[in-house]
C-alpha cells in the first residue's frame, strides 16, 4: 500500500494554522509579566506540534525558526524566564513569520527568507542566549529550593503512563514516546496487563495497557514532559522522582520493621504467670 504524503502534508499545514490562530488569540489576551499557565501552555503546545511536523516533512526553516520559539516559551512556562513585554512582541511578529513559511509550504515552494522573518529570528535567538542586543537574562528565583526540587531529579525519575482508551485512536505512538525517552537516560519498563480485556472483546484501536518506567540520569522534568506534551489531555501521567519514592520504600520499611518487633513483648508477658503456677 503506497501511502500518500502530501495528504498528511496538508493536514499539518491546516493544523498548523488553526495552532497559529491559537498562539496570535492566547498573545493577544495575555499582557507583559502574565503567569497565566492555561495561557501560555496552549501556545507553547501549538509551537511544539508546528515545530514537530516541521521536522517530519522536512521543512528545515519552520521547525528551526519554531524551535527557538518553543525554548523560550518553555522556559517561561518553568519559570526560568520572566514573560517580558519584548518577548510578547517577538512571539506575535513571530506567528506572521511562521505563516508566511507554511504558505510557501502549502505552495510547494521553498521558503525564502525576508528582512523581516531573519530580524525576528535573529532578536528571538538573542534573548534566548540573553547577550546584550537581545533581551534580559533569565529570571531565576533562587530563594526556593522547592523549584530545583520539582524539575531536576539527579538519580532519574519514576513514571506511570496510562493512555486513555482513545488515545491510540488520535495517531500517538508509544514506541515513539518510548524510544525518545530512551534517548534521555536509562530506561527500564514494565508492562501492566490487569486491565487486558479476553481477546474475543479485544478492541485493536484501544489502548488496554500501562506502563511503569524508570528513567535514570541526570534528567530534567521538563525534557520528559516535551515527550508526553502531545498526549498530556489522553491519559493518566504520573512523574516522580525516582529519589523520592525511594525514600517512600524506605520509610514503609523502616515502619514494618518496627511493628514487627512490638508483638514480641506481649507474647512473653503471659509465659512468667505460667512458670509460677508450676513451680507452687
Amino acid at each position: 500500500m503506497t501511502i500518500d504524503m502530501e495528504q498528511f502534508k496538508a493536514t499539518y499545514i491546516e493544523e498548523s494554522l488553526e495552532g497559529l490562530d491559537a498562539m496570535e488569540s492566547c498573545l493577544l489576551d495575555l499582557d507583559a509579566g502574565s503567569t497565566d499557565q492555561e495561557a501560555i501552555n496552549t501556545i507553547f503546545r501549538a509551537a511544539h506540534s508546528i515545530k514537530g511536523g516541521g521536522a517530519t516533512f522536512g521543512f528545515q526553516a519552520i521547525a528551526e525558526f519554531t524551535h527557538v520559539i518553543e525554548t523560550l516559551l518553555d522556559e517561561i512556562r518553568n519559570g526560568s524566564r520572566e514573560m517580558t513585554q519584548q518577548a510578547h512582541d517577538l512571539f506575535l511578529q513571530s506567528v506572521d513569520c511562521i505563516r508566511d513559511m507554511l504558505a510557501a509550504a502549502n505552495s510547494g515552494e521553498e521558503f525564502a527568507s525576508s528582512d523581516k522573518t531573519d530580524e525576528v529570528q535573529r532578536q528571538l535567538e538573542a534573548m534566548l542566549q540573553g547577550d546584550a542586543a537581545g533581551s534580559e537574562p533569565a529570571m531565576v528565583d533562587d530563594t526556593s529550593p522547592q523549584q530545583t526540587d520539582v524539575s531536576n531529579a539527579s538519580s532519574g525519575w519514576k513514571i506511570f503512563f496510562k493512555p486513555h482508551p482513545g488515545m491510540l485512536v488520535s495517531g500517538n505512538d508509544v514506541v515513539r514516546m518510548f524510544r525518545e525517552l530512551d534517548e534521555l537516560g536509562e530506561l527500564a519498563v514494565q508492562v501492566n496487563y490487569d486491565e487486558l480485556p479476553a481477546l474475543v472483546d479485544l478492541e485493536p484501536e484501544e489502548s488496554h495497557l500501562s506502563w511503569t518506567i524508570e528513567l535514570h540520569g541526570d534528567i530534567d522534568k521538563a525534557q520528559i514532559d516535551d515527550v508526553f506534551v502531545w498526549v498530556e489531555d489522553e491519559c493518566v501521567l504520573n512523574i516522580e522522582p525516582l529519589a523520592a519514592t525511594a525514600a517512600v520504600f524506605e520509610a514503609n520499611d523502616n515502619t514494618q520493621k518496627q511493628t514487627a518487633v512490638v508483638p514480641a513483648g506481649p507474647t512473653q508477658v503471659p509465659a512468667a504467670p505460667e512458670r509460677r503456677s508450676g513451680g507452687e
